[in-house]
């Protein structure tokens, strides 16, 4: 197996090789804590909206410290995960920390997974939907909204501000899946690297796609113009750094604002160690475009 020259912050992930396949996703989603188990624990102060659909999904929205009866900007929040695991604790928590620092109100959809495309979407843009209608009840400023994801989550982050673009003012895409054909160079070398690689970002897509032609390629789109300012980070030894490259490439084309991050030496998912400078450094910059944003 290749050796890459990791960040020596990230040390304790450069041998780290989980398996991806259904079998591990299935027992993850079976034993993993859920979201509202690392609300709990944080303390977050949380309500719960229950959807009940033929595949029931729940959606939190988190209020910041202070008096929850007052309008707010919003950050809606989706997990990465392969569309197949749940949110993980770092992930929350760093959700937790975004909204905090901003003091805006959080939105954190635990959409369905290990299923098929489009049912995770559906219930996003449903979750979305009800979030904008109800702005008042929960005390939204619909007027700015924002959204953001990782890995997955940033696909799925970017189909919504695709769908909804009218009505959210920024997104957040780190790391982000966008390519269901596996097209790019660094797709097909990057296949031995830590935490996530294109052997198991083909498994996803199989799992998740099954080659339906109905599933939106964010590198081969008719329109780019209809998408917000957008914050894109690629990473250096990621599969997926050339698709986030390609899409900051095709935004900028069409006249869209996009501040881009380049995290030399980070794999895949690297910001689950939050004790490195380079996770640091960059929740410090997702903050400060979504406060620029919003």
């Amino acid at each position: 197996m290749k050796r890459y020259p990791i960040d020596e912050s990230l040390g304790k992930l450069a041998n780290f090789h989980p398996a991806f396949n259904r079998f591990v996703a299935t027992m993850g989603k079976i034993f993993m804590p859920n979201i509202l188990f690392y609300l709990k624990r944080a303390k977050a102060n949380y309500r719960l909206i229950r959807f009940k659909d033929h595949y029931p999904f729940n959606v939190y929205v988190v209020y910041p410290n202070g008096d929850i009866n007052q309008s707010r900007p919003c950050y809606l929040y989706l997990h990465g995960g392969g569309f197949a695991y749940k949110a993980n604790g770092s992930q929350v928590a760093q959700f937790l920390t975004i909204i905090k620092d901003l003091n805006v109100v959080g939105i954190i959809v635990d959409y369905s997974v290990l299923k098929l495309y489009p049912i995770p979407n559906q219930q996003i843009l449903k979750a979305f939907d009800y979030l904008y209608e109800n702005a008042d009840l929960l005390y939204i400023d619909k007027e700015h909204i924002a959204v953001g994801g990782d890995s997955a989550g940033g696909y799925l982050a970017a189909d919504l501000a695709r769908l909804c673009s009218e009505w959210i003012k920024a997104m957040v895409l780190c790391f982000p899946v966008l390519d269901p054909l596996l097209s790019t160079e660094s797709m097909k070398n990057f296949l031995d690297t830590p935490l996530w690689n294109g052997k198991n970002n083909k498994k996803m897509w199989s799992m998740y796609g099954q080659g339906n032609p109905e599933v939106p390629n964010f590198l081969h789109l008719q329109d780019y113009s209809c998408f917000p300012p957008a914050y894109i980070e690629a990473c250096e030894f990621d599969c997926l750094k050339d698709e986030a490259i390609a899409f900051r490439d095709k935004l900028v084309l069409a006249g869209c604002p996009v501040t881009f991050r380049f995290i030399k030496g980070a794999m895949h998912g690297y910001d689950i160690l939050k004790s490195s400078p380079l996770t640091e450094k960059s929740i410090e910059e997702r903050i400060e475009f979504l406060r620029s944003s919003l």
